[in-house]
């Protein structure tokens, strides 16, 4: 799901004040309870996914390894 809503942001021309942009996004994901059981500890998984996903270009989701 994550990577449909990736590609469709990408394939999607927003416009504003007359001007046409596109953009991209990243996003990293955690599991509960496999990569933490607390918020806190999910959170900072994901950020550091959402970070992985950024350094190989971004425009994509990365789960974290960290199980």
């Amino acid at each position: 799901v994550a990577e449909r809503i990736v590609k469709s942001i990408e394939a999607k021309t927003f416009l504003k004040s007359g001007i046409a942009i596109n953009v991209t996004i990243s996003g990293g994901m955690a599991g509960f309870p496999g990569h933490s059981e607390k918020v806190k500890g999910l959170i900072q998984k994901a950020d550091k996914a959402m970070y992985k996903t950024k350094s190989i270009g971004g425009n994509g989701v990365t789960i974290s390894a960290d199980v």
